[in-house]
């Protein structure tokens, strides 16, 4: 009997999961949950009444439960979910008021599956955080629209000029941005980040009028160099450090500290006594390269004295002033060429390739042992700059002597740096 009885359940029960089935894909869940709990039923009731019966299953019961949870909860998760859409594409829109109602009422739905719910999948802690936080930032969104639109006009103002009036625009941004922060009372990075870059931008605008005068000074001094006007160098460079010093001191947040060029000022004042004979002994040393229109390259090899003097060390294995600069660094080479183009006030680099070969020119071997330092005249030994013959266009020990660093040229040399030249211990 217990068999038979639990055969004729367990086919009904069958056939109420399948129309259930049907209807949930249907979408039709209210039909679906009454078929799927008469299933639910018929298989408690061959569990609960029919203890001989092969169709006992706690575990399909169990299965058949959760589903109907699954089923129950599923409308209103999916409720929630599309009125948090919604309210989410209202806020791209500026309905501000009906995105925080929507949200609101997703909030309510989440509470209401957690509270009554528990055991579904929908009904989790994570699922109601995730809308509470949603439901934060539309409530901060107005706020934030104001923000961004304040700091473009603030940043439009600046680029105009108006640094009055993009003060005014950052100030009142800084303060929907604090009415901002107060709703999230658990802090919010992203809009701590924003915070910052307001008062960044705070402090760029104030800072504008004293960030020109900064200019002016530069120029004036990069100008007196170029004129070789001492007197005037020694004034403006002066006044150059105190507003730089003054601007770092004073605008700490401001954007336009990353364009101010301390390194080179630095520099100029700290040797302004030594800028006379630099200029002097540079100066007129310069010679134009055959084929480069305004392209000049200093006559002779880098004479230690004046390495030195620029850098303030001499890295030369055998020390002499007279004789050029040796065991530098190609790095070491650049930064020499960065330093002296603050005492020139002109762009300074190591010369590349095609310069290079320019300079050399068409060698005659009849003069070439006159014109370069090389095993068979020099004894191995490094010679002083410019004391042997200069070739037809000027230039000295441009083969011999000690070598030369070339600039990286990734068209030419893949970017690697090369010594190009020889040396007094090369045969030629």
């Amino acid at each position: 009997y217990d068999e038979g009885m639990g055969e004729v359940l367990k086919e009904q029960s069958i056939q109420f999961e399948e129309e259930a089935q049907s209807a949930q894909r249907a979408s039709n869940y209210d039909e679906a949950v009454r078929l799927l709990q008469l299933a639910y039923n018929r298989q408690e009731q061959i569990n609960e009444s029919y203890a001989l019966s092969t169709e006992r299953d706690s575990t399909r019961l169990k299965q058949l439960g959760n589903t109907i949870l699954l089923w129950k909860t599923q409308p209103m998760a999916e409720k929630a979910d599309n009125l948090k859409n919604l309210a989410l594409s209202q806020v791209e829109s500026g309905e501000f008021e009906l995105a925080k109602k929507n949200i609101d009422e997703a909030v309510v739905i989440q509470e209401s599956l957690n509270q009554n719910f528990r055991g579904s999948r929908f009904a989790t802690l994570s699922r109601l955080k995730d809308f509470e936080e949603t439901a934060i930032e539309i409530e901060a969104a107005e706020d934030l629209a104001e923000v961004t639109g304040l700091m473009t006009r603030a940043k439009a103002a600046m680029s105009s000029g108006q640094e009055s009036m993009a003060l005014e625009l950052i100030d009142q941004a800084i303060l929907a941005q604090r009415r901002v922060l107060a709703k999230f009372p658990g802090g919010n990075k992203e809009q701590e980040i924003v915070m910052t870059e307001l008062q960044v931008l705070r402090d760029t605008a104030a800072s504008l009028d004293a960030f020109a005068k900064l200019v002016d000074l530069r120029n004036k001094t990069r100008e007196a160099l170029r004129n070789r006007d001492i007197a005037a160098f020694r004034t403006v460079v002066s006044e150059w450090l105190r507003e730089d010093r003054s601007f770092s001191n004073t605008f700490r947040q401001s954007s336009k500290l990353k364009e101010l060029d301390t390194d080179e000022v630095v520099f100029l004042h700290g040797i302004r006594d030594q800028i006379p004979a630099l200029l002097e002994m540079t100066g007129n040393q310069l010679v134009p390269v055959p084929g480069f229109d305004g392209y000049m390259l200093f006559a002779t090899e880098i004479p230690q004295g004046l390495y030195e003097s620029v850098t303030g060390n001499n890295p030369s294995s055998q020390q002499n002033a007279a004789t050029p600069v040796e065991s530098v660094t190609w790095s070491e080479a650049v930064e020499f060429t960065r330093k002296l183009s603050w005492i020139l006030a002109r762009d300074v680099r190591i010369p590349n390739k095609p310069v290079y070969l320019a300079a050399v020119g068409g060698m005659q071997t009849s003069l070439t042992l006159s014109q370069c330092w090389s095993a068979q005249n020099s004894g191995r030994k490094v010679q002083a700059t410019g004391s042997s013959r200069p070739n037809q266009h000027g230039f000295y020990d441009l083969l011999g002597n000690v070598g030369e660093w070339l600039a990286k040229d990734v068209s030419i040399d893949s970017g690697n740096v090369i010594s190009i030249g020889g040396s007094a211990r090369d045969s030629l």
